[in-house]
């Protein structure tokens, strides 16, 4: 890639990826948020309604993989483009939607494009500020928790008050017509000939057993944080009779203590190893969720579920930074792979969640969900052994 000038040819881009994360992040939690409210209109069970989430990571999985193959054959900024223009026909198309089957449609068209401005923003940035790649991959999150936040805390403050939940939607329209634009005016160099993929290489890349064992350890930590985001809400309404502005007002916390902790977990010094950060994260975030089993009203439920948001704050940007760490090559489609496979537990999130409301305990949810947390931290600590090895040798 072109060298990027430092001041104020590299801010505008910056930017533009900043806020696409933060578009993002208020698309993903729209749904979550409106659960209950979409699920009564459409007159279905929140169990199917959740699925509407599934389809739209599976748009995100197929778009993580396939925009990053296509920003590194023809670069970052005309697919960024095409990420705002899925988002916006998405995004109206849920607005507008009469029957459940239309929902489905256009969640799909926005997980493409959330797909694509979730990894390539994420790699923009990490390609715009190699040197300090672990706070801004930090920072870029604590970005992505404040959409995060002002979704649903938003959604919480206008539905109580009879304002539709579809108007949200149009909302993110609107905003991804201004991300577009920023987009559109920004210096995002094309990759030169060289950098350009080549998929033999790329095919001994995604081969490596260490790549493997992070895309699973991901997978599994983005699984239970996908069941907390899409479930927290109807749980706190459904099983602690929680008032519904303090159900969705949850979810605002989940992520605003979330994004207190990224603040924290960006000041980690860069030759601090890690495998042993994300370890000490993920075992921190099962201790609240097996707390849940004992949640004696929604009060302390919704406490729980914030220092959940507390203790995994930096475990998707440590991994990610530690995954473009290892590969500096091909950034674009190693990362969109890995995030595309991460983005596999958002999808299978509600299945697995239905599944186990179903056969066991309400109460024991969240606690058997956070296995795939102990899956994770198996795998980072047997990464950090092979590392030890090699450095052994």
């Amino acid at each position: 890639m072109d060298q990027i000038p430092l001041n104020s040819s590299r801010r505008l881009p910056a930017f533009a990826a900043l806020l696409g994360l933060f578009v993002f992040a208020v698309s993903a939690n729209a749904l979550p948020a409106a659960l209950v409210r979409a699920a009564k209109e459409f007159e279905v069970g929140i169990g199917a309604m959740a699925q509407v989430s599934a389809v739209q990571f599976v748009g995100f999985i197929v778009a993580s993989i396939a925009g990053g193959v296509l920003s590194d054959r023809l670069g970052k900024k005309h697919v960024l483009q095409g990420a705002c223009a899925l988002l916006l026909v998405g995004s109206m198309v849920v607005s507008l939607a009469s029957e459940l089957q239309h929902a489905f449609a256009g969640a799909c068209l926005m997980g493409l494009g959330g797909g694509i401005l979730e990894s390539l923003s994420t790699t923009l940035l990490s390609d715009l500020f190699p040197d300090r790649r672990k706070f801004f991959l930090n920072f870029s999150q604590v970005v992505f928790s404040s959409g995060a936040v002002a979704g649903p805390f938003l959604m919480g403050l206008l539905l109580p008050l009879g304002v539709s939940w579809r108007l949200c939607f149009g909302g993110i329209g609107g905003l991804s017509i201004v991300l577009f634009g920023l987009f559109s005016i920004s210096h995002i160099p094309k990759p030169t000939h060289d950098e350009r993929i080549h998929f033999e290489a790329l095919g001994r890349i995604v081969r490596r057993p260490a790549l493997l064992m992070i895309c699973v350890a991901l997978f599994g930590y983005v699984l239970t944080e996908s069941a907390v985001v899409i479930y927290a809400n109807a749980y706190l309404q459904t099983e602690h009779n929680a008032p519904e502005r303090w159900a969705i007002y949850g979810l605002s916390l989940f992520w605003f203590s979330m994004g207190l902790g990224r603040i924290l977990c960006a000041l980690i010094p860069e030759r601090v190893p890690y495998p042993p950060v994300i370890a000490g994260l993920l075992l921190l975030t099962t201790l609240p969720l097996i707390l849940q089993y004992w949640a004696s009203g929604w009060v302390v439920s919704l406490v729980l579920f914030a220092l959940t948001g507390l203790a995994c704050a930096g475990t998707w940007p440590l991994i990610i930074g530690m995954t473009a760490s290892r590969f500096p090559g091909y950034s674009g489609t190693v990362l969109g792979i890995t995030i595309a496979v991460g983005a596999m537990g958002c999808a299978m999130a509600p299945t697995v969640m239905n599944a186990l409301f179903d056969h066991i305990t309400a109460s024991a949810v969240f606690p058997a969900v956070s296995l795939s947390l102990v899956v994770s931290l198996v795998l980072i600590f047997l990464l950090a052994y092979c590392d030890s090895g090699r450095m052994a040798k």
